[in-house]
């Protein structure tokens, strides 16, 4: 396992990268620190993913300006089999692992609309 001192280092850099203020490392164990370590990087992992579903959701809208059969509402985002879909992408029981279910229960709450 790495050293507080580079797990220190490591936070430090991957706060700059994020943009973000870096978290209190003072006082921490290893553990504590490998944990700050951990959640920023799915920070990071999470950044092109969410470009990237806001992408695809912005070419969903542009499409003849018609709502898919199922898509994800307004202020919503979802992860699913495909990665993370933003709203109003299409979603589709494939979609989910928990299938045709899945998708009625995220409809029924209020994520999912139907067109």
């Amino acid at each position: 396992m790495p050293s507080n001192k580079d797990l220190i280092t490591a936070i430090a850099a991957l706060s700059v990268e994020l943009e973000k203020d870096a978290p209190e490392t003072e006082g921490k164990n290893n553990g504590d620190l490998a944990n700050i370590l951990s959640s920023l990087k799915a920070d990071k992992d999470l950044t092109p993913d969410a470009a990237e579903a806001k992408e695809r959701a912005d070419e969903v809208k542009a499409e003849e300006g018609e709502k898919p059969p199922f898509y994800v509402m307004p202020g919503k985002c979802l992860t699913s089999k495909r990665g993370l879909i933003a709203d109003g992408a299409e979603i589709k029981a494939d979609d989910l692992a928990g299938g045709k279910e899945a998708l009625d229960a995220f409809v029924k709450c209020g994520h999912v609309g139907k067109a």
